[in-house]
Protein backbone atom coordinates (compact mmCIF):
# COMPACT_ATOMS: atom_id res chain seq x y z
CA UNK A 1 0.00 0.00 0.00
CA UNK A 2 1.51 3.28 -1.07
CA UNK A 3 2.15 6.17 1.30
CA UNK A 4 -0.24 8.34 -0.69
CA UNK A 5 -2.90 5.64 -0.42
CA UNK A 6 -2.33 5.47 3.36
CA UNK A 7 -2.81 9.20 3.68
CA UNK A 8 -5.93 9.16 1.51
CA UNK A 9 -7.52 6.27 3.41
CA UNK A 10 -6.63 7.87 6.75
CA UNK A 11 -8.36 11.10 5.76
CA UNK A 12 -11.37 9.15 4.55
CA UNK A 13 -11.59 7.36 7.89
CA UNK A 14 -11.29 10.63 9.80
CA UNK A 15 -14.14 12.21 7.87
CA UNK A 16 -16.21 9.02 8.12
CA UNK A 17 -15.72 8.92 11.90
CA UNK A 18 -16.78 12.57 12.27
CA UNK A 19 -19.96 11.90 10.31
CA UNK A 20 -20.56 8.75 12.33
CA UNK A 21 -20.78 10.83 15.51
CA UNK A 22 -23.79 12.72 14.19
CA UNK A 23 -27.24 11.69 15.38
CA UNK A 24 -29.52 9.83 12.99
CA UNK A 25 -32.97 8.27 13.20
CA UNK A 26 -32.13 5.41 10.83
CA UNK A 27 -28.64 4.12 11.64
CA UNK A 28 -28.41 1.29 9.03
CA UNK A 29 -29.44 3.54 6.16
CA UNK A 30 -27.11 6.29 7.38
CA UNK A 31 -24.14 3.90 7.55
CA UNK A 32 -24.61 2.73 3.97
CA UNK A 33 -24.81 6.30 2.77
CA UNK A 34 -21.58 7.14 4.62
CA UNK A 35 -19.77 4.12 3.17
CA UNK A 36 -20.75 5.23 -0.31
CA UNK A 37 -19.88 8.86 0.36
CA UNK A 38 -16.44 8.34 1.89
CA UNK A 39 -15.21 5.04 0.38
CA UNK A 40 -17.11 4.88 -2.92
CA UNK A 41 -18.60 1.47 -2.16
CA UNK A 42 -21.44 0.84 -4.58
CA UNK A 43 -24.05 -1.84 -4.03
CA UNK A 44 -24.62 -2.66 -0.37
CA UNK A 45 -27.07 -4.38 1.98
CA UNK A 46 -27.39 -4.01 5.74
CA UNK A 47 -28.69 -7.27 7.21
CA UNK A 48 -29.78 -6.88 10.84
CA UNK A 49 -29.95 -10.11 12.81
CA UNK A 50 -32.22 -10.69 15.79
CA UNK A 51 -30.47 -8.90 18.61
CA UNK A 52 -30.43 -10.12 22.18
CA UNK A 53 -32.28 -8.27 24.90
CA UNK A 54 -31.73 -8.82 28.60
CA UNK A 55 -34.85 -10.93 29.04
CA UNK A 56 -36.53 -12.33 32.12
CA UNK A 57 -35.67 -15.94 32.79
CA UNK A 58 -33.74 -16.34 29.54
CA UNK A 59 -32.77 -14.25 26.55
CA UNK A 60 -35.51 -13.00 24.28
CA UNK A 61 -34.87 -12.06 20.66
CA UNK A 62 -36.71 -9.78 18.32
CA UNK A 63 -36.99 -10.74 14.67
CA UNK A 64 -35.38 -8.28 12.24
CA UNK A 65 -35.62 -10.03 8.85
CA UNK A 66 -38.03 -7.51 7.35
CA UNK A 67 -35.80 -4.56 8.28
CA UNK A 68 -33.16 -5.21 5.61
CA UNK A 69 -31.74 -1.92 4.30
CA UNK A 70 -30.24 -1.60 0.81
CA UNK A 71 -28.30 0.91 -1.25
CA UNK A 72 -28.21 0.76 -5.07
CA UNK A 73 -29.79 -2.73 -4.99
CA UNK A 74 -32.95 -3.24 -7.02
CA UNK A 75 -36.20 -4.51 -5.57
CA UNK A 76 -36.30 -7.77 -7.55
CA UNK A 77 -32.96 -9.00 -6.25
CA UNK A 78 -33.96 -8.34 -2.63
CA UNK A 79 -37.34 -9.98 -3.17
CA UNK A 80 -35.54 -13.05 -4.49
CA UNK A 81 -33.28 -12.98 -1.44
CA UNK A 82 -36.16 -12.85 1.03
CA UNK A 83 -38.12 -15.54 -0.82
CA UNK A 84 -35.34 -18.03 -1.47
CA UNK A 85 -31.70 -16.99 -1.42
CA UNK A 86 -31.66 -16.30 2.35
CA UNK A 87 -32.02 -20.05 2.93
CA UNK A 88 -28.82 -20.83 0.99
CA UNK A 89 -26.77 -17.72 1.87
CA UNK A 90 -23.19 -18.92 2.35
CA UNK A 91 -22.35 -15.74 4.29
CA UNK A 92 -25.15 -16.12 6.86
CA UNK A 93 -23.62 -16.66 10.33
CA UNK A 94 -25.49 -19.95 10.76
CA UNK A 95 -23.95 -21.25 7.50
CA UNK A 96 -20.33 -20.39 8.31
CA UNK A 97 -17.89 -23.12 9.36
CA UNK A 98 -16.70 -22.84 12.96
CA UNK A 99 -13.27 -21.68 11.84
CA UNK A 100 -14.77 -18.56 10.25
CA UNK A 101 -17.46 -17.61 12.78
CA UNK A 102 -15.16 -15.28 14.71
CA UNK A 103 -13.91 -13.37 11.64
CA UNK A 104 -14.75 -9.68 11.33
CA UNK A 105 -14.60 -9.67 7.51
CA UNK A 106 -15.06 -12.42 4.95
CA UNK A 107 -14.61 -12.49 1.19
CA UNK A 108 -16.09 -15.15 -1.07
CA UNK A 109 -12.78 -16.98 -1.45
CA UNK A 110 -12.48 -17.25 2.37
CA UNK A 111 -15.49 -19.55 2.39
CA UNK A 112 -14.62 -21.69 -0.63
CA UNK A 113 -12.46 -21.65 -3.78
CA UNK A 114 -13.90 -19.53 -6.58
CA UNK A 115 -14.26 -22.48 -8.97
CA UNK A 116 -16.30 -24.35 -6.35
CA UNK A 117 -18.28 -21.20 -5.54
CA UNK A 118 -19.36 -20.83 -9.17
CA UNK A 119 -20.99 -24.27 -9.02
CA UNK A 120 -23.21 -23.41 -6.05
CA UNK A 121 -26.90 -22.51 -6.24
CA UNK A 122 -26.09 -19.33 -4.31
CA UNK A 123 -23.76 -18.17 -7.10
CA UNK A 124 -26.40 -18.91 -9.73
CA UNK A 125 -28.85 -16.70 -7.90
CA UNK A 126 -26.55 -13.71 -7.25
CA UNK A 127 -25.12 -13.93 -10.78
CA UNK A 128 -28.58 -13.17 -12.14
CA UNK A 129 -28.19 -9.68 -10.65
CA UNK A 130 -24.41 -9.39 -11.24
CA UNK A 131 -23.61 -9.42 -7.52
CA UNK A 132 -21.00 -12.16 -7.81
CA UNK A 133 -18.15 -10.61 -5.79
CA UNK A 134 -18.95 -10.11 -2.15
CA UNK A 135 -17.36 -8.83 1.05
CA UNK A 136 -19.14 -9.10 4.39
CA UNK A 137 -18.40 -6.90 7.40
CA UNK A 138 -19.80 -8.52 10.55
CA UNK A 139 -20.96 -6.24 13.36
CA UNK A 140 -20.74 -7.70 16.84
CA UNK A 141 -21.80 -7.09 20.39
CA UNK A 142 -19.35 -9.21 22.32
CA UNK A 143 -19.39 -12.65 20.69
CA UNK A 144 -22.81 -12.11 19.13
CA UNK A 145 -23.23 -11.09 15.49
CA UNK A 146 -25.93 -8.42 15.43
CA UNK A 147 -25.70 -7.34 11.79
CA UNK A 148 -23.84 -7.83 8.52
CA UNK A 149 -22.92 -5.20 5.96
CA UNK A 150 -22.56 -6.84 2.55
CA UNK A 151 -20.67 -5.04 -0.21
CA UNK A 152 -21.07 -6.31 -3.77
CA UNK A 153 -19.09 -5.95 -6.96
CA UNK A 154 -19.86 -7.10 -10.48
CA UNK A 155 -17.91 -9.64 -12.51
CA UNK A 156 -16.11 -6.82 -14.34
CA UNK A 157 -14.96 -5.00 -11.20
CA UNK A 158 -11.78 -5.75 -9.25
CA UNK A 159 -11.92 -8.38 -6.53
CA UNK A 160 -11.59 -7.25 -2.91
CA UNK A 161 -7.95 -6.97 -1.82
CA UNK A 162 -6.13 -7.89 1.39
CA UNK A 163 -5.51 -4.18 1.96
CA UNK A 164 -9.27 -3.64 1.88
CA UNK A 165 -9.71 -6.53 4.33
CA UNK A 166 -7.56 -4.76 6.97
CA UNK A 167 -9.46 -1.55 6.40
CA UNK A 168 -12.84 -3.30 6.65
CA UNK A 169 -11.81 -5.04 9.90
CA UNK A 170 -11.21 -1.60 11.37
CA UNK A 171 -14.64 -0.53 10.11
CA UNK A 172 -16.18 -3.59 11.76
CA UNK A 173 -14.95 -2.50 15.20
CA UNK A 174 -15.83 1.13 14.65
CA UNK A 175 -19.35 0.60 13.29
CA UNK A 176 -20.12 -2.17 15.81
CA UNK A 177 -19.57 0.20 18.73
CA UNK A 178 -21.84 2.87 17.28
CA UNK A 179 -24.52 0.40 16.17
CA UNK A 180 -24.63 -1.17 19.63
CA UNK A 181 -25.02 2.25 21.20
CA UNK A 182 -27.82 3.12 18.78
CA UNK A 183 -29.61 -0.12 19.61
CA UNK A 184 -29.36 0.52 23.32
CA UNK A 185 -30.68 4.06 22.91
CA UNK A 186 -33.63 3.15 20.68
CA UNK A 187 -37.02 3.42 22.35
CA UNK A 188 -37.61 -0.19 21.29
CA UNK A 189 -34.72 -1.39 23.42
CA UNK A 190 -35.43 1.09 26.21
CA UNK A 191 -39.00 -0.17 26.47
CA UNK A 192 -37.76 -3.74 26.92
CA UNK A 193 -35.15 -2.74 29.46
CA UNK A 194 -37.82 -0.73 31.26
CA UNK A 195 -40.07 -3.80 31.28
CA UNK A 196 -37.31 -5.74 33.03
CA UNK A 197 -36.77 -2.98 35.56
CA UNK A 198 -40.40 -2.55 36.57
CA UNK A 199 -41.83 -6.04 36.22
CA UNK A 200 -39.04 -8.49 37.11
CA UNK A 201 -40.11 -8.61 40.79
CA UNK A 202 -43.57 -7.15 40.40
CA UNK A 203 -46.58 -8.59 42.21
CA UNK A 204 -48.49 -8.87 38.94
CA UNK A 205 -48.09 -11.05 35.89
CA UNK A 206 -46.71 -8.79 33.15
CA UNK A 207 -46.54 -9.37 29.39
CA UNK A 208 -45.30 -7.21 26.51
CA UNK A 209 -47.01 -7.71 23.13
CA UNK A 210 -46.25 -6.37 19.69
CA UNK A 211 -48.95 -4.88 17.50
CA UNK A 212 -49.83 -8.33 16.14
CA UNK A 213 -50.46 -9.46 19.75
CA UNK A 214 -47.46 -11.80 19.82
CA UNK A 215 -45.61 -12.13 23.10
CA UNK A 216 -42.25 -10.34 23.18
CA UNK A 217 -41.48 -10.55 26.89
CA UNK A 218 -43.07 -11.88 30.08
CA UNK A 219 -42.12 -12.14 33.73
CA UNK A 220 -42.20 -15.33 35.81
CA UNK A 221 -45.54 -14.52 37.44
CA UNK A 222 -47.13 -14.29 33.98
CA UNK A 223 -46.11 -17.91 33.32
CA UNK A 224 -47.67 -18.99 36.61
CA UNK A 225 -50.93 -17.06 36.15
CA UNK A 226 -51.39 -18.04 32.51
CA UNK A 227 -50.83 -21.72 33.31
CA UNK A 228 -53.31 -21.52 36.19
CA UNK A 229 -55.82 -19.66 34.02
CA UNK A 230 -55.65 -22.29 31.28
CA UNK A 231 -56.05 -25.07 33.85
CA UNK A 232 -59.06 -23.46 35.54
CA UNK A 233 -60.85 -22.62 32.34
CA UNK A 234 -59.73 -25.79 30.57
CA UNK A 235 -58.41 -23.94 27.53
CA UNK A 236 -55.57 -26.33 26.82
CA UNK A 237 -56.86 -27.24 23.39
CA UNK A 238 -54.90 -25.91 20.43
CA UNK A 239 -55.65 -22.27 19.71
CA UNK A 240 -54.31 -21.04 16.40
CA UNK A 241 -52.27 -17.86 16.60
CA UNK A 242 -53.86 -14.74 15.20
CA UNK A 243 -50.42 -13.33 14.48
CA UNK A 244 -48.00 -14.03 11.62
CA UNK A 245 -45.15 -12.81 13.82
CA UNK A 246 -42.69 -15.63 14.64
CA UNK A 247 -43.36 -15.74 18.38
CA UNK A 248 -40.91 -17.35 20.77
CA UNK A 249 -41.79 -20.98 21.54
CA UNK A 250 -40.96 -20.51 25.21
CA UNK A 251 -44.05 -18.27 25.50
CA UNK A 252 -46.41 -20.95 24.18
CA UNK A 253 -48.76 -21.07 27.20
CA UNK A 254 -48.84 -17.28 27.46
CA UNK A 255 -49.45 -16.94 23.72
CA UNK A 256 -52.36 -19.39 23.96
CA UNK A 257 -54.00 -17.16 26.56
CA UNK A 258 -53.41 -13.99 24.53
CA UNK A 259 -54.79 -15.65 21.39
CA UNK A 260 -57.93 -16.58 23.31
CA UNK A 261 -58.62 -13.24 25.04
CA UNK A 262 -56.73 -10.89 22.69
CA UNK A 263 -59.61 -9.35 20.78
CA UNK A 264 -61.74 -8.93 23.92
CA UNK A 265 -58.77 -7.36 25.65
CA UNK A 266 -58.15 -4.78 22.93
CA UNK A 267 -61.85 -3.89 22.81
CA UNK A 268 -62.12 -3.48 26.59
CA UNK A 269 -62.09 0.10 27.85
CA UNK A 270 -60.47 -0.71 31.16
CA UNK A 271 -60.06 -4.39 31.99
CA UNK A 272 -61.67 -7.78 31.62
CA UNK A 273 -62.49 -10.19 34.45
CA UNK A 274 -62.74 -13.95 34.53
CA UNK A 275 -64.27 -15.61 37.59
CA UNK A 276 -64.11 -19.24 38.60
CA UNK A 277 -64.92 -21.21 41.73
CA UNK A 278 -61.32 -20.77 42.84
CA UNK A 279 -60.73 -17.09 42.27
CA UNK A 280 -60.87 -14.14 39.92
CA UNK A 281 -58.49 -12.98 37.19
CA UNK A 282 -58.42 -9.28 36.35
CA UNK A 283 -56.51 -8.42 33.16
CA UNK A 284 -55.55 -4.86 32.27
CA UNK A 285 -53.79 -3.59 29.16
CA UNK A 286 -52.56 -0.34 27.69
CA UNK A 287 -50.84 0.53 24.41
CA UNK A 288 -47.69 2.58 23.85
CA UNK A 289 -45.63 3.51 20.81
CA UNK A 290 -41.93 2.84 20.17
CA UNK A 291 -39.52 3.76 17.39
CA UNK A 292 -36.94 1.12 16.56
CA UNK A 293 -33.44 1.46 15.13
CA UNK A 294 -34.88 1.44 11.59
CA UNK A 295 -37.18 4.42 12.27
CA UNK A 296 -40.24 2.17 12.16
CA UNK A 297 -43.00 3.22 14.52
CA UNK A 298 -44.63 0.27 16.26
CA UNK A 299 -47.46 -0.14 18.73
CA UNK A 300 -46.75 -2.29 21.79
CA UNK A 301 -49.03 -3.41 24.60
CA UNK A 302 -48.36 -4.03 28.27
CA UNK A 303 -50.72 -6.59 29.79
CA UNK A 304 -51.04 -6.99 33.56
CA UNK A 305 -52.69 -10.03 35.12
CA UNK A 306 -53.88 -9.94 38.72
CA UNK A 307 -55.18 -13.03 40.46
CA UNK A 308 -57.38 -12.96 43.58
CA UNK A 309 -57.28 -16.45 45.02
CA UNK A 310 -59.93 -18.25 47.04
CA UNK A 311 -59.29 -21.19 49.32
CA UNK A 312 -61.71 -24.05 48.83
CA UNK A 313 -62.42 -26.94 51.18
CA UNK A 314 -60.85 -30.29 50.24
CA UNK A 315 -64.31 -31.92 50.21
CA UNK A 316 -65.58 -29.43 47.64
CA UNK A 317 -62.48 -29.84 45.45
CA UNK A 318 -62.90 -33.62 45.50
CA UNK A 319 -66.46 -33.35 44.16
CA UNK A 320 -65.60 -30.50 41.79
CA UNK A 321 -62.90 -32.59 40.12
CA UNK A 322 -65.53 -35.22 39.20
CA UNK A 323 -67.60 -32.71 37.25
CA UNK A 324 -67.58 -32.57 33.47
CA UNK A 325 -66.33 -29.44 31.71
CA UNK A 326 -69.89 -28.32 30.94
CA UNK A 327 -71.06 -29.02 34.50
CA UNK A 328 -68.29 -26.79 35.79
CA UNK A 329 -69.41 -24.02 33.43
CA UNK A 330 -73.00 -24.31 34.61
CA UNK A 331 -71.90 -24.32 38.26
CA UNK A 332 -69.82 -21.19 37.69
CA UNK A 333 -72.87 -19.48 36.15
CA UNK A 334 -75.07 -20.49 39.08
CA UNK A 335 -72.44 -19.20 41.52
CA UNK A 336 -72.48 -15.89 39.61
CA UNK A 337 -76.25 -15.59 40.12
CA UNK A 338 -77.35 -16.47 36.58
CA UNK A 339 -80.85 -17.83 35.99
CA UNK A 340 -81.43 -20.56 33.40
CA UNK A 341 -82.12 -18.10 30.57
CA UNK A 342 -78.90 -16.22 31.30
CA UNK A 343 -76.99 -19.51 31.39
CA UNK A 344 -78.51 -20.42 28.01
CA UNK A 345 -77.34 -17.14 26.50
CA UNK A 346 -73.88 -17.42 28.04
CA UNK A 347 -73.16 -21.05 27.13
CA UNK A 348 -75.33 -21.33 23.99
CA UNK A 349 -77.03 -24.55 25.09
CA UNK A 350 -80.69 -25.47 25.39
CA UNK A 351 -82.77 -25.06 28.54
CA UNK A 352 -83.34 -28.84 28.70
CA UNK A 353 -79.58 -29.43 28.60
CA UNK A 354 -79.11 -26.89 31.39
CA UNK A 355 -81.74 -28.65 33.52
CA UNK A 356 -79.97 -31.97 32.96
CA UNK A 357 -76.63 -30.50 34.09
CA UNK A 358 -78.24 -28.91 37.16
CA UNK A 359 -79.88 -32.20 38.06
CA UNK A 360 -76.47 -33.90 37.86
CA UNK A 361 -74.98 -31.20 40.07
CA UNK A 362 -77.67 -31.79 42.70
CA UNK A 363 -76.82 -35.49 42.77
CA UNK A 364 -73.06 -34.99 42.98
CA UNK A 365 -73.26 -32.38 45.74
CA UNK A 366 -76.14 -34.22 47.49
CA UNK A 367 -78.52 -31.26 47.50
CA UNK A 368 -82.14 -30.81 46.44
CA UNK A 369 -82.34 -27.21 45.22
CA UNK A 370 -80.43 -24.34 43.70
CA UNK A 371 -80.46 -22.55 47.06
CA UNK A 372 -78.82 -25.54 48.77
CA UNK A 373 -76.27 -25.78 45.96
CA UNK A 374 -75.36 -22.10 46.40
CA UNK A 375 -75.01 -22.63 50.15
CA UNK A 376 -72.54 -25.48 49.51
CA UNK A 377 -70.54 -23.30 47.13
CA UNK A 378 -70.48 -20.28 49.47
CA UNK A 379 -69.58 -22.31 52.55
CA UNK A 380 -66.78 -24.15 50.77
CA UNK A 381 -64.65 -21.06 50.09
CA UNK A 382 -63.47 -17.84 51.58
CA UNK A 383 -61.30 -15.00 50.18
CA UNK A 384 -57.63 -15.04 51.04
Amino acid sequence: MSKQFDITRGEQLRMFTLDLLKETTNFPKYILNLLEKHFKFGKMVFFPYPYAVDGIGSRSKRDALWNIVTLNIDYLSMKAYEDYVAKIDIFAPKSLPISLKSKKVLFTEDIMPIDKYKKTEYYKQVARYDLVKQACIYLRRGDEIIATICIFRSEKELSFSQTEREFMEYLSDLISRHYTTSLMMSSDMLSQNGFNLFFRSSGVGAIMLNQQLSVLMANELAYEYCGLFMDLFEKKQTIYARSNYPSNSKYEVIQHLINWIGLDLIKAKDCIKYTSMFGEFIIYHWPFVVTNIFSNIETRYIVEIMHHKKSVSPEFIKIYNTLTYREKEVLDCIASGYNNEQIRQSLTISINTIRTHISNLYKKFDVNSRVELLMVVNESKRDI
